[in-house]
């Protein structure tokens, strides 16, 4: 695969609470020089990230709803949608509430995405089941769950609940495959390129990282200080 190819199904995040807006800037000025395909960050930072890429096209500003326990209600999620269309934000990602799905409301969670889904249409909207956390019947149910809401992509995680694997991508493909419209996104634990590589032959087409994970694939350094947590 060809680097241009690569870095299109790439997204590059400063989602942690403690990002400050240097950290914002440096991760945007990477995304705009190798024409990656967003830039996601916490609700807050979201007028400020896409302010510095106004004027352009080809990175989306993009940032997360109900981030990371997926446990808001459904009206905070759809208010927190709301905000964010308003402020510019081109993608969504959003946490899937995983109690619901332990407790076999699969309803209800397909209710709440979409609701969601009508409130950013026609932005791309990616649901995070975190993977990490679930047994195979639960991945293939939530994946389901996803689809019929009207998600346009089922996210393996949110990093923070552990890393995501080939095992889980193979069953998230298996799961959506009845759904042509649905894609895969894997996020957390992408370390190589190798691994972004047998992700893609499994049916991946998004991959999400930070700013270290971008230097230690494809060896491109930044200015940042080794001690910010930049994931």
């Amino acid at each position: 695969m060809k680097d241009r190819e690569l870095y299109r199904m790439l997204d590059i995040s400063c989602v942690r609470q403690i990002h400050t807006e240097a950290e914002i800037r440096k991760m945007c000025e990477i995304a705009l020089e190798n024409a990656l395909a967003a830039v996601f960050v916490m609700p807050h930072a979201l007028p400020f990230a896409a302010g510095l890429l106004d004027g352009q096209r080809e990175v989306k500003p993009a940032s997360v709803v109900g981030f990371p326990s997926g446990a808001d209600s459904t009206s905070t999620k759809v208010y927190q949608a709301q905000e964010l269309y308003r402020q510019g934000c081109g993608e969504f990602d959003m946490v899937m509430n995983l109690s619901w799905l332990r407790d076999g409301r699969d309803e209800d969670i397909i209710r709440e995405i979409g609701l969601v889904k009508r409130t950013v249409e026609p932005c791309s909207l990616k649901v995070i089941i975190e993977a990490p956390l679930l047994c195979e019947e639960e991945i293939r149910r939530a994946c389901r769950a996803a689809a019929e809401g009207g998600a346009d992509y089922v996210k393996t995680g949110t990093g923070w609940a552990g890393p995501s694997d080939c095992r889980m991508v193979g069953i998230m493909a298996d799961a959506v495959k009845e759904y042509g419209h649905v894609k895969i996104k894997a996020a957390g634990g992408i370390d190589s390129r190798d691994k972004i590589e047998e992700m893609y032959a499994l049916g991946c087409t998004r991959f999400g990282i930070g700013i270290r994970t971008w230097e230690r694939i494809f060896g491109k350094s930044s200015p940042v200080s080794a001690g910010n947590v930049l994931l």
